[in-house]
């Protein structure tokens, strides 16, 4: 008798045991988890260096440009951002900028067609 009830509790307590640890180890989204306990804030001065590496649209051996962007919200990145680059020459141009959770971001030009992307700006912790 002992040895049947020894038999039957031993895989029902494997079982639990394999249920527990696959409900613990199920995984969501790393970056949403990333967010939610760091609290990310972006920076303003950090969109402005990461959005003046977009490259001159007149041409890849112009230099890079100097930009001031403004946020859209106050969340945490605070998308979308309205930049303004100006390139030597005085050439200016704007772009529409989401900033992703990565830290990657792509703009969309305003004032004619064409796009910017590129990579990546530390997010800050004021958490």
């Amino acid at each position: 008798m002992r040895w049947k009830l020894l038999a039957l509790a031993l895989p029902l307590a494997a079982c639990l045991v394999g249920a527990v640890v696959a409900i613990a180890g199920r995984g969501g989204d790393p970056a949403f988890q990333f967010r939610q306990s760091t609290f990310q804030r972006l920076s303003t001065p950090a969109v402005d260096a990461l959005v003046g590496t977009a490259p001159d649209p007149r041409g890849n051996q112009r230099p890079k440009g100097v930009a001031r962007c403004r946020p859209g919200t106050s969340g945490d990145l605070r998308n979308p951002w309205r930049c303004t680059i100006v390139y030597t020459g005085r050439f200016r141009t704007r772009y529409l900028v989401t900033v992703h959770p990565d830290g990657s971001y792509v703009g969309r030009r305003l004032d004619q067609p064409g796009e910017i992307t590129g990579c990546c700006t530390a997010l800050q912790s004021v958490g």
